[in-house]
């Protein structure tokens, strides 16, 4: 059987026992632990007037091209016992990510597991993301602008930019950021408040200042084998 074949079949029986990602109802999409897993193959858009609630236990298994843009309220409300878990459909594939922009109210994340997205986002957005654990994702937490997001007992590893922060104020306790190429990349005017204490054994940088896009700031390829032999 060819890889392609065998790929298509593979995601067949999975698209096959998992649930679609439901569609809004009257502006609220709730997503139950009893209907999960969920697949989400393509984009999800949450308007400003729209609520998206997460229940504690659900795994949602992200195709290749899905992203959330979720402008509207969200809460992801993981526990200790039953994290949120958003993971790629092909261990092998990476997913878009998810963006909170200009959300209506503030957004509330606890207990998510974030894995082997391309970037996730916060973009004229504020919210808290607790107990969040960010893995094997490009950006672990892109934060462009925000007027205050709170980041509390979150867990970042073997992402290649942990956090990267711009024009954003951002207030962290209790983090552990370990094992990514850079612990936090902190950009233009950022007020940064708490405790820089749990980032430590990155691979080049543990906080770094300056533009991500500066070509100065490119990454050896010698880093990047060393993180791909890593995961």
């Amino acid at each position: 059987m060819g890889r392609s074949l065998a790929w298509v079949l593979s995601f067949a029986l999975i698209a096959f026992a998992s649930t679609p990602f439901p569609l809004k109802s009257k502006g609220n999409v709730v997503l139950q632990k009893s209907k999960s897993p969920y697949l989400l193959e393509d984009n999800f858009v949450l308007g400003a007037s729209d609520t998206l609630k997460i229940e504690a236990g659900v795994t949602v298994k992200m195709g290749s091209l899905a992203k959330l843009l979720l402008n509207g309220t969200t809460e992801i409300s993981g526990t200790v016992d039953f994290p949120v878990r958003f993971i790629p459909v092909d261990s092998t594939e990476s997913w878009n990510g998810i963006h909170f922009i200009a959300t209506s109210s503030p957004f509330s994340v606890k207990y998510l597991v974030l894995e082997k997205a391309f970037r996730n986002t916060v973009s004229n957005a504020e919210g808290v993301f607790e107990n969040t654990t960010f893995i094997d994702n490009y950006y672990g937490v892109r934060i462009q602008s925000s007027p205050l997001t709170l980041l509390r007992n979150c867990s970042f590893e073997r992402n290649r930019f942990a956090i990267s922060v711009a024009s954003s104020t951002i207030d962290a306790q209790n983090l552990s950021v370990r094992k990514n190429v850079f612990g936090l990349y902190l950009e233009g005017q950022v007020d940064f408040r708490g405790s820089k204490e749990g980032i430590v054994d990155n691979l080049e940088d543990d906080v770094r200042y300056g533009s991500v896009a500066s070509g100065k700031e490119r990454v050896p390829l010698s880093v990047w084998q060393r993180v791909e032999t890593a995961f």
